[in-house]
């Protein structure tokens, strides 16, 4: 489960937001709710959540100042800015800071599972069963996940795996986990300098070869294309832009 905190003076926020995320079955543990600046801060801080869901507007101290400070104490948490657009240039300045994503008052349930999706850079389904999978496979991408292992790691078939992942998500278990590492690479060739071949290994793939076919396959291009390198040296003609 991903743990989160709320930080928002409108108690009716939180208990929307606690709501939407039952009922669309979002893996996400509220472990804390704070109406303040500062208390925000000190909950970040100590309980070092995964995820906070942070108003712009807060009393003692703003979102935006709990983000720079959070950050500035090197603070991992994904944090979704809540605001209304009468103060959407605050939500922008949040951008800047660091917060991963916006959630537009009046909340929705689609919204904030699209919000939860693009700050974790997950693709959740509105299946409990399925999500704690997916946060599963995000936590081992760089090992061998086969099929058999992760029906027996959740204790169900594989036959009932496949069948849940392509009920729910449109795609089999192995896809996702292919799409899962390479959304991890193209994190990590954007924001780090590891080598293409530490990424490779990273996410999952000893093979060299096996990473630039499925790469390829997902986003069209290399990986030295995509960070705008060019065509590499030493890779087999067909996966080759």
């Amino acid at each position: 489960m991903l743990r989160a905190i709320i930080a928002d003076d409108e108690p009716a926020v939180g208990k929307l937001i606690r709501h939407f995320l039952n009922k669309e079955q979002m893996p996400v543990q509220i472990i804390d709710e704070v109406t303040d600046g500062q208390a925000a801060l000190d909950a970040i801080l100590t309980q070092r959540p995964d995820l906070v869901f942070l108003d712009v507007q807060m009393p003692v101290m703003t979102g935006l100042e709990v983000i720079e400070r959070a950050k500035r104490q090197h603070s991992t948490a994904k944090f979704i800015i809540i605001t209304a657009y009468s103060i959407f240039e605050y939500a922008q300045a949040a951008l800047r800071l660091g917060a991963d994503d916006l959630l537009l008052k009046p909340l929705s349930g689609d919204q904030l599972i699209a919000s939860v999706n693009r700050a974790v850079g997950m693709q959740f389904s509105g299946n409990r069963q399925v999500n704690d999978i997916l946060l599963y496979l995000n936590d081992h991408l760089s090992e061998s996940l086969t099929l058999g292992e992760i029906a027996e790691k959740f204790y169900i078939s594989s036959y009932h795996l496949s069948h849940l992942f392509k009920k729910y998500m449109g795609k089999t278990c192995i896809e996702c986990v292919h799409w899962m590492r390479i959304e991890k690479a193209k994190e990590l060739l954007k924001n780090t300098n590891m080598s293409i071949k530490e990424i490779s290994e990273r996410t999952g793939y000893a093979n060299l070869n096996n990473f630039y076919m499925h790469f390829k396959k997902l986003t069209g291009m290399t990986p030295k294309a995509y960070t705008g390198g060019g065509v590499e040296e030493g890779i087999p003609d067909p996966l080759r832009d």
